[in-house]
């Protein structure tokens, strides 16, 4: 897997270590390997320097242990390169099954059984989940998600450098819609099955809390675009109208009406 973060994340990521960062100014893209420790050989990290790559990223798991870690991290050091850790938040297979409740919904909309049309339709008082998307917007989850991070970071190598954090938002086809980028909404006009944290800064609040617990190391959230400009905070969008990516937008405004 290949992750190219584009120079305005290496911008954040030097903003993060600055109480008064510069203007912008003109930084070449930091691209990064994004592995799992075990098929990463001396030979590949090598071939990834020579392909101009400037850092590998690992993903820290709990089938991992830290004697695997610690030989890729000599590798990626002996070749030259930085070491950053990568971890799955939100999805958790392990910990969607031990708690479904705290599952991402689909939403109100139902153009995502045009995808599953075998599945049945979820009946009254039933919600339907994603599997196996366990999304931080609860206060269940957000704890729970703090304490496996603060685990996974015991198992980190030496001498990395930062930790990208990867789906802290709302599950695929968060609305219903069937667009698997669609991760704006929790919950959207069904009934939650666990407790929903209040505020559009859940993410920045937990990315606050990691940074708590990886020193100085710097933290760094991966977003899924969004699918509409309007999904915007109310001072961002600027009466932008809806892209109209969403299948069923004109149909429950009709709805609605």
């Amino acid at each position: 897997m290949l992750v190219t973060l584009a120079a305005m994340l290496v911008v954040t990521m030097d903003a993060l270590q600055l109480t008064a960062a510069p203007g912008p100014a003109k930084v070449a893209p930091l691209e990064i390997v994004l592995v799992e420790a075990a098929p990463a050989t001396s030979e590949m990290v090598l071939q990834w320097k020579r392909e101009g790559f400037k850092a590998v990223a690992v993903v820290l798991d709990e089938q991992t242990g830290k004697s695997a870690y610690g030989q890729l991290a000599r590798r990626i050091s002996d070749a030259g390169l930085d070491l950053y850790c990568w971890i799955e938040v939100a999805r958790n297979p392990k910990l969607a099954a031990s708690h479904p409740r705290w599952m991402a919904a689909l939403g109100m909309h139902e153009d995502w059984q045009k995808n599953f049309p075998n599945f049945p339709e979820p009946g009254i008082g039933e919600v339907a989940k994603a599997f196996p998307w366990v999304p931080i917007g609860y206060r269940e989850a957000f704890e729970a998600h703090l304490a496996r991070i603060e685990q996974l970071l015991q198992r980190a190598p030496p001498g990395w450098c930062g930790l990208l954090l990867n789906d802290l938002q709302a599950g695929p086809s968060s609305c219903g819609c069937g667009n698997l980028q669609c991760r704006w909404a929790i919950d959207y006009s069904v009934r939650p099955t666990a407790t929903k944290l209040d505020g559009d800064d859940v993410a920045a609040r937990f990315v606050a809390e990691v940074r708590k617990r990886a020193g100085d190391k710097a933290v760094i959230p991966v977003w899924t675009t969004e699918c509409a400009e309007v999904d915007l905070p109310p001072d961002k969008h600027q009466e932008m109208p809806r892209q109209r990516l969403r299948g069923s937008w004109q149909r429950r405004r009709a709805r609605e009406r």
